[in-house]
């Protein structure tokens, strides 16, 4: 496994012959029918220079879609992620390198692709002949966590997810590794004060590296309170959506009572606002913790990053939850960031991924960049060309591709339908239901024919 260490990103991408079909169409205007693509390049960052004296905080959301958050268009409220937003770095193109928490944590603190690291499935899953089974993070690979106390930072994570528990391997590099609330409904309120009594602890003078996990987006999604449900009745009443018997049934009585008293059946848009109250519980959350890390001597000093590690389907194509597939519901993530000494700017529209969190924070923070770091610093000039996720859980070979506003899915696996190839315009078709390759007429012989 580790000699798969070496793959660059460009190298990831040319295992699947289908990349290559992609660029060849998005080369041929005619094949594809469309116009050429347009930059969407933006302006080097302007900033003082590393911050040889700063610390760093990187928030991770468990589960938050983009698209549902306020400040990118969506239906749940989210004032401080808003705020924070607006008040410093956003990022408009923000991709996971998994849709699930195990391999896309993994590439958070590592900058190497699924394919790399081997996190790739469950306890005593895996594919055929095993070569995909690493269930846990290797200590041979090297963490920001590793890299930061080996620079003198003092370390620390809060974690609520069940599947960062310290026997997977996430620990490595952190003196304070809090995994002890570790569950599938930690409110993130608990989650933020445990991480603040931690800062507390910090002198003046120290750096350090926090790293805070909530869970508030996850399954079980927090249920709204009643006056919530009242005030989307007709949201409720006008989805006409099947909805799946193992969903009805976990819906809490309470609300199937409240429904059933206005004449209303439970839908997908109650789902809808379940989710949603999961996204304000956590902006809840992201508050305390900013709150207090504003009061503390350190705070104005300290470099923070808010994202998610996946996003959530909410029954687009038929299932929800996540893990199966690589379409933007599961893969597209909100970030924001503040970089003390770093100019706010207008939206950025680069691509991004998890694996460039290490290079950019590493960068900032004027602490070397392992050798092996797949990912891009957002303080290096010029734009991303290409990103990668993967890492759907036993199916390895699973991948998408994003080069400049196109995106192509190669799912010879199976996906969470029954398409094993697809070329979508993001910019101009975010909720991909234009397939380009259906222009260029049959893709999988064109594939053949390679």
């Amino acid at each position: 496994m580790l000699a798969r260490i070496q793959l660059r990103p460009q190298q990831i991408v040319r295992e699947s012959a289908g990349v290559v079909l992609a660029w060849a169409l998005l080369a041929t205007s005619l094949l594809v029918g469309c116009a050429g693509d347009e930059s969407v390049a933006d302006a080097p960052l302007t900033w003082n220079g590393p911050n040889a004296a700063g610390s760093v905080i990187v928030v991770v959301n468990d589960t938050m879609r983009r698209d549902r958050v306020g400040y990118y268009g969506g239906t749940a409220a989210s004032p401080r992620f808003d705020a924070f937003a607006t008040d410093n770095l956003v990022f408009e193109r923000a991709y996971t390198q998994a849709p699930w928490t195990k391999p896309s944590v993994a590439s958070l603190f590592t900058s190497l692709h699924p394919s790399q690291h081997g996190v790739l499935g469950h306890p005593k899953e895996g594919d055929d002949d095993g070569a995909f089974l690493n269930d846990v993070l290797s200590d041979d690979f090297t963490t920001l966590a590793e890299v930061l106390a080996e620079e003198g930072f003092r370390t620390a994570a809060f974690v609520g997810n069940p599947w960062m528990t310290e026997p997977y391997g996430f620990a490595q590099g952190f003196d304070v590794y809090d995994d002890s609330f570790a569950g599938w409904d930690t409110p993130g309120r608990r989650v933020s004060e445990a991480a603040l009594d931690w800062l507390g602890s910090v002198e003046p003078g120290e750096r350090f590296f926090l790293y805070v996990h909530y869970m508030d987006c996850h399954q079980p999604y927090p249920p709204p309170n009643a006056q919530d449900v009242l005030d989307g009745l007709d949201r409720i009443a006008a989805d006409t959506r099947e909805l799946p018997r193992g969903v009805k049934a976990s819906i809490p009585k309470p609300f199937k009572t409240l429904l059933r008293e206005r004449g209303v059946e439970p839908s997908l848009a109650l789902i809808d606002i379940f989710y949603d109250n999961g996204v304000e519980s956590f902006d809840e959350a992201l508050g305390v913790l900013l709150d207090g890390v504003d009061g503390h001597p350190a705070g104005s000093d300290t470099a923070i990053v808010v994202t998610s590690d996946h996003g959530e389907a909410l029954f687009e194509r038929g299932y929800g939850n996540h893990g199966r597939g690589l379409y933007e519901d599961e893969v597209a993530i909100p970030l924001a960031a503040r970089f003390p000494g770093v100019t706010p700017s207008a939206p950025r529209r680069n691509l991004i991924g998890l694996v460039d969190i290490v290079p950019t924070v590493l960068t900032y923070l004027d602490v070397p960049v392992p050798s092996h770091a797949t990912g891009a610093s957002l303080f290096a000039d010029g734009a991303r060309a290409t990103l990668v996720s993967e890492g759907v859980a036993n199916k390895p070979a699973n991948r998408a591709v994003f080069r400049g506003r196109h995106k192509l899915l190669w799912q010879p696996h199976g996906g969470p339908d029954d398409v094993k190839t697809a070329l979508f315009d993001i910019i101009d078709d975010p909720l991909e239901e234009r397939d380009l390759l259906q222009r260029a007429g049959n893709a999988e012989a064109l594939i053949d024919d390679l």
